[in-house]
């Protein structure tokens, strides 16, 4: 991460197998290949927020490959299997600006990167040599307390809308997945709840999105 971006509101997720692996096709220039499908990962629908950089992906001292977009993200993926993609979250990308000078972030953009995230890895995972029996996703919030301003995170549920304050100005949230039977909308949706308990939100004040793996679409 360069220091540019260092210095910006930043949710940066990343996954990687709970033993060491190797992948078979991150350095192959091959249709089909894990490299290939990170320049053009899955999409829930166009104009989303997901993966997509349409950057080619570049080999970074030997051990990675990288996409970028602009300022606004970048994704590293590791021959072992590390997934890292790191989001401004700030009105750059996953948030906006309401009330002068105060960041927000919808619940609507968290689930549809992480369930991109999520969907993106089941490739990954197919691509190691050896598939590993679990997996951990971690979330790490940068810089939510930036120049002074607590970003906001807004819950949307059928029940209202609910904005909450971060409570600290980073946090890490990692929780363990074993790979057999993995299911992408449960992954997102858990990953989803601990934000906002993170944030403050009761469980009822905590969208559930049941219809979002219907929109998976490939771009």
């Amino acid at each position: 991460m360069n220091k540019s971006m260092k210095q910006k509101r930043l949710i940066v997720f990343s996954a990687y197998p709970e033993s060491a692996g190797e992948l078979k096709t991150i350095f192959s220039t091959a249709e089909g290949s894990i490299r290939r499908r990170l320049e053009n990962p899955p999409i829930l629908r166009d104009g989303g927020w997901d993966l997509r950089t349409f950057d080619r992906a570049k080999i970074v001292c030997g051990e990675m490959i990288r996409v970028t977009f602009k300022e606004q993200s970048r994704i590293d993926l590791y021959q072992d299997g590390t997934l890292i993609f790191v989001a401004r979250a700030d009105d750059n990308f996953l948030g906006w600006i309401g009330t002068p000078g105060h960041p927000k972030i919808y619940s609507l953009t968290i689930v549809e990167v992480i369930y991109n995230f999520v969907n993106f890895y089941k490739l990954v995972l197919d691509d190691f040599k050896q598939k590993p029996y679990a997996i951990f996703i971690r979330v790490d919030l940068r810089n939510m307390h930036l120049a002074g301003l607590k970003s906001k995170l807004v819950s949307q549920p059928v029940t209202g809308i609910w904005t909450k304050e971060a409570p600290d100005n980073n946090e890490t949230i990692i929780e363990r997945f074993e790979v057999e039977d993995l299911d992408v909308g449960d992954i997102a949706h858990e990953i989803v709840k601990k934000i906002h308990l993170w944030f403050g939100f009761e469980k009822y004040q905590i969208p559930q999105y049941p219809e979002i793996e219907s929109k998976l679409e490939v771009s």
